[in-house]
Formats: structure tokens, sequence, C-alpha cells
């Protein structure tokens, strides 16, 4: 089964955290953090941005306001470094140089076992169903 949501603490909103993104990035933050979790949910489910500039980080949680600048203007590397500021901390920079979304698989449980679960499902289906379903997974 594929992922289709995502686990969204009841404090979010008023959670310090947020308050203090709000503060310095707009309203218009909560919107596209939400939406960088979303494409991580689809895209990245172990909430690491492997191989993510901080333009594709922007890009993909619709973060524009350096085009447009108004109240709050960041550019995409400003975005990511209040993100993953000590105060902030939603996304946390690994030694490897990369982002990752603090605490992913403790928030996201379901989110992260997906892939192992794709794992162990296909593993059930070949058990099953032997070489008909490898052959038939060859062809899609």
């Amino acid at each position: 089964m594929s992922v289709t949501d995502i686990r969204l603490a009841l404090d979010f909103c008023d959670h310090r955290k947020t308050e203090r993104m709000v503060m310095r990035l707009g309203e218009v933050s909560v919107r596209c953090l939400l939406r960088l979790w979303m494409y991580a949910a689809r895209r990245k489910q172990l909430g690491v941005l492997d191989r993510m500039t901080p333009l594709d980080i922007a890009e993909e949680a619709g973060w524009k306001n350096w085009e447009n600048p108004t109240r709050y203007p960041a550019t995409p590397d400003q975005f990511c470094a209040v993100l993953s500021s000590a105060e902030i901390g939603y996304l946390d920079i690994r030694p490897d140089g990369m982002f990752e979304i603090h605490d992913w698989s403790e928030h996201q449980t379901w989110v992260s076992g997906a892939p192992a679960r794709k794992v162990v499902s296909k593993r059930a289906n070949a058990a099953k169903y032997g070489a008909k379903y490898e052959q038939k997974e060859l062809t899609f």
C-alpha cells in the first residue's frame, strides 16, 4: 500500500518552533513546511533530502518569497538556514552536508517504514506466486 498521508501533532500550529518560524519567515512558511513534509512522504520516505540543494528544497516546499520579497524576504539558502537553525530545527544538516527532516522516522513511522514494507511484500508475493510473479514484475 502506498503512502497517502502524514501525521501531524495536534500542537503543531502553537508549537514554539512553528511560532518562531512564522516570526522569521511569515505565515506562508507553515504551508511550505507542510508541502516539504508531503513531498518527503512521496519521494524521500526516509526523511533524507539527498541530492537536494537549498533551491531544490525551497522549490518543493513552494517557497517563493525570494522572487517577490514581501515582509519576509528570504533566499532558498536563508529559508533552509532558518528551518535548520537551532531555535527552529525542522531540518537537520547531516555530517555529509545533506539535509534531513528532524526526527522524521520518529514522527512519521508509517511513511519511513514504507520502503521496508515494499520489500517484504515483494518477497511474500514471490514466495506465493513464484516465477510467475517474478516474470510479471520484469515486464512492467
